[in-house]
């Protein structure tokens, strides 16, 4: 079944048919909506329309209706019993309309209601007898009018107990509330309050005014109010706390008096608020605070003095009374040029520190970021001490004694984000208890840096192994250490220059042991074929099949591309080439002498040759090749001379010669009398 029901601008909640929503809707006439909605109804929100008027018993037939909302429309007035019928309403929200007057006989027929909003309207006055016919009300916002004579004489209420008057230009106050226990007056342009203004208001638990023009406190304003709680005077002007300004406030629990420009509070001004639990000083100009401003005050817990002028001398410890305190914030103190430096400019030596916060066994949270220390004290608390919170930002210390854990077993929570630490000896400790210690959290400690500098590596980089050395060890660690650079360099240099140094270690094994001659071993290939790449047609075309085909005598031949291990480094595939075949067979062009792996080859093959002393070397040019092409391979010049070479000859009727004479070299390895001189051969 279908339990959602269309009208006129409005809809009916689709799981709550008692709720009736028209928000929003253009809706001008609110007759016409009106009677089309059930009316057995509970909530109907007719929020952000364009309702100027709302006509006597209009909501008449509503007599279950509960709450009511008709913020952000344009009613500008209200008439006598326009709202008459509404027997059960116990919420009606009229904020942020026009309303300049609203009359007592506006709201006759409404005994249930509780709750009444008239937040952002234009009311200059409160009518007399404005509660007459709201027996029941306890909350009603006024605030973000243009109240400025509120005289609670004219309209007393015995249920009320939150009012609100904030953003108003209040000057006169005047209320006769027994049962208000809420009272904000927040940024309504208070100056001087007067004493009468609170005498009837002894129910009062909870006043606001903070943010308002006050340059001073009438002394014993507050005494009446002694049932007070809860007293926010922030942000004003005060200059001067004096001891009669909280007289009598025994039930006071939170006091609020930061962002001022307090400079002078009084021995004593504390001194009736036993019960005080949270104290907020923090934002003015104060110079000096001692035990006796802050007398009385055994039960207080939190003390905010952040971002004041504060200094204190040697034997001063302001806190020695404050048995019960639990937190305790110093940050941002001011510069000062006299006594001790003060916890803002001027460094504080250890035992000041120390003295200052004795006693305070029970202190779980402390603050003392940007107060200017140059060193934290192992001592910063007394032995027994219950500190779990620990924030000594933006500081100037380089060092954390390892005793500072020892001293605060209850610790949580260490932040020092902002101050220099070094990376040194010093503080291995902390860089090693910050990670592998599972009971503090230390704030940020990636994001430490050494000596605070960004161009620094980070603290958990500092190797601190050299710090806890013995002797033994440290010339153990030292040679390990050489040795592994050898080792690397080693590497790099075998790794750059492999070849060089295998042809290096070659010539010494020849030189010192020599090979058995070939004629002594068995060979695998009649001779290993050493060419470039761009010679391959040749090879391919003429060497092989004269070689090793049918035109062949069945020589086997060693090439790279088909004889070459798979996986196997190029330089042991070459040297095993080498030494496995009878030969080496050099095919020189051009591109062989522009080849570093040809280069290689033929110095490894010119290696054999001295090891074996024996004519393993033959070389076949497919040009000739101009002298000073060859500059830069004088062994091939110097072998030339005492070894088979052979010239590819261009005339066809010569190249039958020329595979003889090449077959019978591979066969006997000596060329038939070719002993000619290299220069020879190209002139």
């Amino acid at each position: 079944p279908c339990n959602s029901y269309g009208l006129e601008g409005c809809v009916r909640d689709y799981y709550n048919e008692t709720k009736v929503w028209c928000f929003h809707r253009n809706i001008r006439n609110i007759s016409s909506v009106v009677d089309k909605i059930p009316n057995n109804v509970i909530n109907i929100n007719l929020s952000k329309n364009k309702i100027k008027i709302l006509p006597p018993d209009v909501f008449r037939k509503f007599g279950r209706l509960q709450k009511l909302t008709l913020d952000r429309n344009n009613i500008s007035f209200l008439r006598n019993a326009q709202f008459r019928g509404l027997g059960q309403l116990s919420f009606l929200n009229l904020s942020c309309n026009q309303l300049m007057k609203i009359k007592p006989e506006a709201f006759e027929g409404l005994p249930q209601l509780r709750n009444l909003g008239l937040h952002k309207n234009q009311l200059h006055e409160i009518q007399p007898e404005f509660f007459k016919f709201l027996p029941q009300i306890k909350y009603v916002q006024l605030s973000l009018n243009k109240l400025q004579y509120v005289d609670g004489n004219l309209y007393n209420s015995s249920t009320l107990s939150n009012l609100d008057l904030s953003f108003n230009n209040i000057s006169w106050l005047n209320l006769s509330l027994s049962r208000l226990k809420t009272l904000s007056v927040f940024s309504s342009g208070v100056n001087k309050p007067k004493r009468e203004w609170f005498q009837k208001l002894e129910g009062l638990t909870f006043l606001s005014m903070s943010k308002n023009k006050m340059a001073e406190l009438i002394p014993q304003g507050f005494s009446s109010l002694y049932q007070l709680q809860q007293l926010s005077l922030q942000a004003n002007a005060l200059k001067v706390i004096t001891k009669d300004h909280f007289h009598n406030l025994t039930s006071l629990r939170q006091l609020n008096l930061n962002l001022n420009i307090i400079s002078y509070i009084e021995d004593g001004a504390f001194k009736d608020l036993k019960n005080l639990t949270h104290l907020d000083l923090g934002g003015n100009r104060i110079h000096t605070l001692n035990s006796h401003i802050l007398h009385g005050l055994r039960k207080l817990k939190i003390l905010k003095l952040y971002n004041n002028h504060l200094h204190f001398e040697d034997w001063e410890s302001p806190f020695v009374g404050l048995s019960s305190l639990e937190m305790t914030d110093l940050r941002y103190q001011g510069p000062l040029t006299t006594g001790l430096g003060n916890l803002g400019s001027v460094s504080m030596t250890n035992t000041n520190l120390t003295f200052l916060l004795r006693n305070l066994v029970s202190l779980i949270n402390l603050s003392l970021t940007k107060v200017d220390l140059d060193s934290l004290p192992s001592n910063l608390l007394p032995p027994g001490n219950t500190l779990k919170y620990l924030k000594v930002q933006y500081n100037h210390f380089h060092v954390l004694e390892e005793s500072l854990q020892r001293n605060l077993p209850m610790l949580q929570y260490l932040d020092v984000i902002g101050n220099p630490l070094s990376c040194n000896c010093q503080n291995a400790w902390f860089k090693n208890w910050s990670f592998l210690n599972t009971e503090v959290q230390v704030a940020f400690v990636y994001d430490l840096r050494c000596d605070n500098e960004l161009s620094s590596p980070h603290l958990w980089e500092f190797d601190d192994k050299a710090c806890s050395y013995d002797l033994i060890s440290f010339t153990f660690f030292l040679s390990t250490a050489l040795l592994d650079i050898v080792l690397l360099l080693l590497g790099l240099i075998w790794q750059k220059s492999r070849s060089t140094i295998r042809y290096l270690l070659l010539l010494i094994r020849s030189r010192l042991f020599g090979k058995k001659r070939a004629a002594q071993k068995a060979y695998t290939y009649d001779a290993f074929i050493s060419y470039s790449s761009k010679d391959d047609a040749w090879v391919m075309g003429e060497l092989v099949p004269h070689l090793e085909g049918p035109q062949g005598e069945g020589f086997r031949l060693c090439l790279h591309h088909r004889d070459f291990r798979p996986g196997t480094a190029i330089m042991e595939n070459i040297e095993t080439a080498i030494y496995s075949s009878r030969h080496t067979l050099c095919v020189v062009s051009r591109d062989f002498l522009r080849s570093e792996w040809c280069a290689l080859e033929f110095q490894l093959a010119s290696l054999r040759l001295l090891c074996d002393r024996s004519d393993v070397l033959l070389l076949v040019f497919l040009e000739e090749i101009p002298n000073h092409r060859l500059s830069a391979y004088t062994r091939l010049r110097k072998m030339v001379r005492r070894n088979t070479y052979l010239l590819w000859p261009e005339d066809l009727m010569e190249r039958e010669a020329f595979w003889v004479r090449l077959r019978n070299a591979l066969r006997s390895g000596v060329e038939d009398g070719e002993d000619q001189d290299f220069t020879k051969l190209f002139a």
